[in-house]
């Protein structure tokens, strides 16, 4: 069946070769014609940012696209040379200055998945850009952190959107900024939703390794979102919603070409709208929570409710001020907010309450300056504030019984200074100066079981220096640089070494290899089952030795090749990384408050991340396979290695896209071999844990599906509409994606062992309109 699928896909794509398409375009600015094309077309055009300026232009007819570009050209004195299918360079017509046979080097990006995933000739580097996406199999929005899941390497074992798992690393190791702004709260409905609007979104660079000295204090990969870097030449903007929840965004200039602002507000619609996707979403996150345990109850006519409250929002702003073209200074604010109450009782005015407070929000700076060549500079400003309040209360017609609190608050400062310096067209050089200061509170307490650590406050300050170099020899490209860190606080001194090269064997053929040395300050408390207080998130603590927490530290090395050629796409590199400094509770405090709190131990991780993509015309189809083997060393805990929460050996995506004309169509199938887990056992009323992970869960594999329609509401396309569906898990299958144990009340009043399995979300469908502006 999918085989001829794709065999239909592919004759539709040669028949609509060469058709003539309608254009209808008024006074339109050239910028804005270019990006419309690069969308129609999924081309790629490169050019001078001032080259095309504030020129506008007139066309309404049909015309294959080649025809099209010629009456630009012939009426605005451009030149359009094509590089390959997808690669356009435009220049002026009566510029002289270029050499045909080093037009290649002008185009560093390439396609890398699909349109909207460009990979970085230079460093090998992925750049997502959601507003350029194409359809991606199950989403009906191109979700920011879900998106990058496509990546080999990057997975979510827990099936998250928004918490990534990097190259064996845990969400708490990747680097995350948005414009700057650390996040800490990395979803929406528990992380079922990345929390950045995607259509303000410009790009998404993602680093999975070989991460430069610039980036620092994470220990895994980097996401550094960014949105409204330029200034708009016209007003544009959108709505739309699904059923999960609505937006608004608008980008406008506000004083000529010297001031632009950008704003974006997005909301659940579950108060408003009982729809099948939110309750889908809602029974996966409160699956075997005490929440669903009420909801059971409920539905047996035995409770009553008296708060049932739960949405999320996040609005962000940024302003862009360029006075003239040395000048450009910018400030964007980010607020992500979680809300959770809910409450009960039953006849005999015993109840429940479960309260959760969840908002990550910041402020950033950033002033460019372009000095006389070839020096130009940087400053920025950024500050994180990351809120956490669970509240659990178990209420009696006496007052309260029992209450759980899991509390933690996170605030981050940071200064970074930079300077660049262009030594020519083939190398540069980067240095600079960063301080972070962390203030770090957190309280857990379990009254029933008399368990508490009190209110914790700590700070911690780091000074950061780096220095990088990169430079291009004939078939060598060669980055290396160097991150120095002091942590006053601890009195340690961290220096932290990072390479990257690659070595062109042919002009489609190439060798890579990168190592790097990383440190992390703060980070979250392992988990191996204790401590679930249904919903809650995990806790954020700073590096502290007396405390028992130490730094974390990664040393990882990689090596790979790449091809490309003829539309085949085939990228291999495997790594090594070694992690030391992971903390958890220790199993003993769960029972007497009075032993050590944490235990320290490390990880040993051996993985190869594949791609292999071919491109025909509009048809795309690749396969993505990751192995990765994650050990766990904690002595204090276990003798020997045991494998660590989140290894999973073997990860499969196959995926399927085509677009013809206005419709888009994707169609894709997952696979990951089953998470480790812990047998509990029931000893004196307790859960007891003797081995870590020594079982695995079940193999989970989905199929996902998505499609897209794209129309005009005029004929001078200016307001453009998207109508589109999705389907997660199309077949179905129960994914069992966590196991837990706990205890409950036997029939005779006897306390007996339960074993709790969480499954993946069930078949899940979307829809979703827009309009663009």
């Amino acid at each position: 069946m999918k085989k001829h699928f794709c065999l239909i896909l592919f004759f539709i794509t040669f028949l609509s070769y060469g058709q003539k398409l309608s254009f209808h375009y008024k006074d339109t600015p050239l910028v804005e014609i270019i990006n419309d094309l690069e969308d129609r077309f999924d081309l790629r055009f490169s050019y001078k940012s001032d080259l095309l300026g504030k020129e506008v232009f007139t066309y309404n007819g049909e015309a294959d696209l080649k025809t099209f570009l010629n009456s630009i050209s012939e009426e605005k004195s451009l030149e359009f040379i094509f590089i390959g299918d997808e690669n356009v360079v435009i220049k002026s017509s009566f510029d002289l200055t270029y050499d045909s046979n080093k037009l290649n080097e002008v185009v560093l990006v390439t396609e890398y998945l699909t349109s909207g995933f460009d990979q970085n000739k230079k460093d090998g580097s992925i750049t997502m850009k959601p507003t350029k996406l194409g359809v991606l199999p199950g989403l009906t929005e191109p979700d920011v952190l879900q998106s990058l899941q496509l990546l080999p390497g990057i997975t979510s074992p827990t099936e998250s959107a928004s918490n990534l798992h990097i190259r064996g690393g845990t969400p708490d190791q990747n680097l995350i900024l948005y414009d700057g702004i650390k996040i800490y709260h990395q979803g929406h409905l528990f992380g079922m939703i990345s929390p950045f609007n995607p259509y303000v979104v410009e790009s998404v660079n993602v680093s999975r390794s070989g991460t430069k000295p610039e980036f620092g204090d994470r220990i895994a990969g980097v996401v550094d979102i960014n949105s409204l870097t330029e200034v708009p030449t016209e007003t544009s903007g959108g709505f739309g919603a699904n059923f999960l929840h609505g937006d608004v965004y608008v980008k406008t200039p506000i004083k000529s070409d010297k001031i632009g602002f950008l704003f974006s507000a997005r909301r659940s619609i579950n108060d408003i709208f009982n729809l099948p996707t939110f309750n889908s979403f809602s029974d996966k996150v409160f699956q075997n929570t005490k929440i669903e345990e009420t909801n059971d109850v409920i539905e047996e006519e035995e409770l009553e409710v008296l708060r049932d409250k739960f949405n999320f929002l996040d609005i962000n702003a940024k302003l862009v001020f360029q006075p003239n073209e040395k000048n450009k200074i910018s400030v964007s604010s980010l607020l992500v907010d979680n809300s959770l109450d809910y409450a009960n009782v039953d006849a005999e005015d015993f109840g429940t309450r479960d309260k959760l407070n969840l908002n990550n929000k910041g402020l950033s700076a950033q002033w460019d300056y372009q000095s006389k060549r070839p020096w130009s500079y940087r400053s920025s400003f950024s500050y994180s504030e990351f809120n956490s309040d669970y509240q659990f209360t178990q209420l009696t017609p006496f007052g309260s019984l029992n209450t759980a609190t899991n509390s933690n608050k996170v605030q981050d400062f940071g200064l970074q200074l930079q300077a660049r310096k262009r030594i020519n067209t083939k190398g540069n050089l980067k240095f600079g100066y960063e301080l972070i200061n962390y203030l770090v509170g957190y309280k857990l307490a379990f009254n029933n079981d008399a368990i508490t650590i009190e209110d914790v406050r700590t700070n911690l300050s780091i000074h950061n220096a780096y220095a990088e170099s990169e430079y291009q020899f004939d078939k060598l490209f060669l980055r290396g640089g160097f991150r120095t860190s002091y942590y006053p606080q601890i009195k340690e001194f961290f220096v932290e070494p990072r390479i990257y090269s690659h070595y062109n064997i042919t002009d489609h053929f190439k060798l890579k290899a990168s190592m790097e040395i990383k440190n992390q300050g703060i980070s979250q408390l392992v988990s191996f089952g204790f401590n679930d207080l249904g919903v809650g998130e995990a806790v954020w603590v700073l590096a502290d030795q007396e405390q028992g927490v130490p730094v974390l530290n990664n040393r990882q090395m990689t090596f790979g090749f790449f091809f490309d050629k003829d539309g085949w796409k085939i990228d291999v590199e495997s790594y090594h990384k070694k992690v030391k400094g992971l903390t958890t509770l220790t199993s003993s405090f769960a029972t007497n408050p009075f032993s050590e709190i944490y235990a320290s131990g490390n990880s040993s991780i051996f993985g190869v991340d594949v791609l292999l993509k071919k491109k025909i015309n509009r048809f795309r189809t690749w396969l993505g396979y990751s192995y990765s083997k994650n050990d766990f060393n904690f002595p204090d805990l276990q003798t020997g290695r045991f494998p660590g929460n989140f290894d999973q050996r073997h990860v499969i995506s196959f995926t399927n896209s085509f677009k013809y004309k206005q419709f888009q169509f994707s169609l894709g199938w997952q696979f990951a071999s089953g998470r480790p887990y812990s047998e509990g056992t029931l000893v004196n009323g307790e859960v007891v844990f003797q081995e870590q992970n020594t079982e695995r869960l079940l193999s989970y594999h989905k199929m996902d599906l998505s499609a897209f329609y794209d129309f005009y509401f005029d004929s001078k396309s200016k307001i453009k509409a998207r109508l589109g569906a999705s389907i997660i898990n199309l077949y179905n299958r129960d994914n069992e994606i966590n196991t837990t144990f706990g205890t409950t009340t036997g029939n005779g009043g006897n306390v007996v062992l339960s074993e709790l399995t969480s499954v993946g979300l069930g078949i899940t469908p979307n829809v979703v309109f827009r309009v663009y502006f």
